[in-house]
């Protein structure tokens, strides 16, 4: 506040100046104003007795997006993205905007959206850009894309992108064994069918029997009927068919249960083929799946002779390639296998097995049955998985994440399969958009392990905690130059999420 007199002596024209202080906050506001007004003229008359000052403040105005990381469900239908005018309000100012894929993309997911945000003086509302997502029916991992601010005009932009981390809602229906086998006096086949994916909204799938060479009626009970899930229901639903137990020898005989009619979803495996076995007499292998590493010698391959055990009986058998190959993973086998009238002893089939010093997956053949005499077939296959021996290195896990404040960052190197020998492995970092030095400490090495060590090796790295405002930022550990060994995950990406 200023008050005061001014005084003009006789024959004194001169100007004379009223001096109001001016007080400068870091408050943001508006325009404002104040007056400054004369009165009480001596001698004199006022031809202008007030003047308007105005203030205006001297705070930068800038624009920021609200929230620079959000989360949604793709059947959200779309995702709001909001931008806030911050500081001044003063004058009219604008920023572009415009949608960026990256593993979210165009049309697939999302539409692509562009324009321009404006404000008026003293216009201080929030803004709000809105980019539609799309709905599919695919099952798919997490996926992002970005709103991007630019070209201001007027203001400055503060915090310029917001990550769309995009979930997927979609599920699946599954029966959880495609085939399935039982003897015909087991009273009941249960099937099992699994929901996958997001368990977002209700979903229904019908079902029925189909006959094969089991027939309905004589061999199982005509089933069909619709499984039901409610929002967030991912319990496994069984499906129940009555098997029908008679006293005449059968082969093996097989039904299906098949899926149909998906609503709020969709179908993965649709179809379960039951097994019925004849529980008179009959021959099969007591294991249909088994393993054996590649240096256990042989395979060792039961068969038994179930039911009655009346008269003398035989069964064939053959080995069969798949993955594994005859003669460079195992020996090629086959004979027959008797029973005389009123014996029950299990027999065995010996395969030889070859081993080499590949490396390799996993492989099998199998051993089938073939032309019962006397009798009928149960399991008729047994499925012989080998297990290679030698060694492997691999990262435990391919993507890590750390905020920068983290201080440090172990990454696991596993030693799988065989044990055998001392073997190595080098590693190192590898620059991405994080950089050595500021963002992390570059970090390399060797790792060894004994012979018959199968501990988990830990490489340690160092995080730099700045004070820069940054996005999301990666590095690579590396293996390389396996000694006595191969590797089989190579690199695993670091993640660094900035704090400030």
């Amino acid at each position: 506040p200023t008050m005061g007199t001014l005084n003009w002596a006789s024959g004194d024209s001169t100007d004379k100046t009223i001096n109001v202080p001016i007080l400068n906050d870091s408050n943001y506001e508006t325009l404002e104003t104040f007056t400054v007004e004369l009165s009480n003229a001596v001698n004199s008359s006022l031809n202008t007795n007030s003047s308007l000052v105005t203030i205006v403040d001297d705070n930068d105005a800038s624009v920021s997006i609200i929230g620079t990381q959000t989360s949604i469900y793709e059947n959200a239908g779309s995702v709001n993205i909001t931008v806030s005018r911050l500081g001044s309000s003063v004058g009219a100012i604008s920023v572009d905007y415009a949608s960026v894929a990256n593993t979210a993309l165009t049309a697939s997911d999302f539409t692509a959206t562009s324009g321009t945000l404006s404000w008026i003086d003293a216009d201080t509302a929030t803004k709000t850009i809105i980019v539609p997502l799309s709905d599919d029916t695919t099952q798919e991992n997490l996926e992002t894309f970005s709103v991007q601010l630019s070209n201001p005009i007027g203001t400055s932009i503060g915090d310029a992108t917001a990550t769309v981390y995009v979930y997927d809602d979609d599920s699946s229906i599954r029966v959880l064994n495609t085939i399935i086998g039982y003897r015909e006096d087991a009273g009941n086949a249960i099937i099992s069918v699994a929901r996958d994916g997001k368990n977002v909204g209700a979903v229904s799938v019908d079902y029925t029997t189909v006959a094969n060479t089991a027939i309905a009626g004589s061999d199982y009970t005509t089933t069909s009927g619709t499984l039901n899930w409610s929002d967030g229901d991912a319990a496994t639903k069984t499906i129940i068919v009555p098997l029908s137990d008679d006293t005449t020898q059968e082969n093996l005989e097989t039904f299906s249960v098949q899926l149909s009619n998906p609503i709020g979803t969709s179908i993965g495996d649709a179809t379960a083929t039951v097994y019925v076995y004849d529980d008179d007499s009959s021959i099969r292998v007591v294991n249909t799946i088994i393993g054996y590493r590649e240096n256990a010698g042989n395979a060792i391959i039961s068969v038994a002779r179930d039911g009655k055990n009346v008269g003398a009986v035989s069964v064939d058998y053959t080995t069969v390639a798949n993955t594994a190959i005859a003669g460079s993973d195992y020996t090629t086998t086959s004979g027959t296998l008797n029973w005389s009238d009123g014996d029950a002893t299990p027999k065995t089939i010996t395969v030889p097995i070859i081993n080499d010093i590949t490396l390799e997956s996993l492989e099998n053949f199998t051993v089938q049955l073939s032309n019962p005499i006397g009798t009928s077939i149960g399991d008729a296959i047994a499925t012989i998985y080998i297990y290679n021996d030698d060694s492997t290195v691999r990262l435990y896990n391919t993507v890590y994440g750390i905020a920068e404040n983290g201080t440090s960052i172990n990454i696991i190197v596993k030693r799988d399969a065989h044990r055998i020998g001392a073997i190595s492995v080098d590693y190192t970092t590898v620059a991405g958009t994080a950089l050595a030095a500021s963002d992390y400490t570059t970090t390399s090495g060797t790792l060894n392990w004994s012979d018959g060590d199968s501990t988990d090796k830990i490489i340690t790295v160092n995080i730099t905690n700045d004070g820069t405002a940054e996005s999301l930022e990666y590095f690579d550990v590396q293996l390389s130059n396996p000694i006595g060994t191969s590797i089989t995950t190579a690199t695993s990406r670091v993640y660094i999420y900035n704090d400030d």
